[in-house]
């Protein structure tokens, strides 16, 4: 829609998780914002620079409901649960560094739905590029 800001998008957002606050909308555009998945304490950083009163508890309730009502999702890597936006795609988490990968996964979707019905969420524990030796198989 032309004409349209960041804010009034994130705002239609919004609205399907209930009341549109200053506390959610700092929160949305943190995890929008973000270049990787977020830890709950970068997460209450990142929305701190705009609100530095918010309370952390603030920001995990905020992430609970938007993971609840499927605005965000939450990713469990080795080293504790990251956040992140955006859907239909899957997660590569590396043992070694946890570093967090999206996986576009569209392919192979249907093959995962027949052999186990509706897929809610698909992640691969995987060596990352960084994390990968010479010698190991890829």
């Amino acid at each position: 829609m032309p004409g349209r800001t960041n804010d009034e998008a994130l705002r239609d957002a919004l609205s399907a998780t209930g009341r549109v606050t200053q506390q959610r909308l700092s929160c949305l555009r943190a995890l929008e914002d973000a270049d990787r998945h977020l830890t709950g304490n970068e997460l209450v950083d990142a929305v701190r620079a705009e609100l530095p009163h918010i309370r952390p508890s603030t920001v995990y309730r905020t992430m609970a409901r938007f993971v609840e009502t499927g605005l965000a999702h939450r990713v469990d890597g080795f080293r504790g649960s990251r956040y992140g936006v955006g859907h239909g795609h899957g997660h590569a988490v590396c043992p070694r560094c946890d570093r967090i990968d999206d996986l576009d996964i569209r392919e192979v979707m249907p093959l995962l739905e027949r052999a186990s019905g509706p897929v809610l969420g698909v992640t691969v524990v995987a060596l990352c590029g960084d994390c990968r030796r010479p010698t190991d198989p890829r």
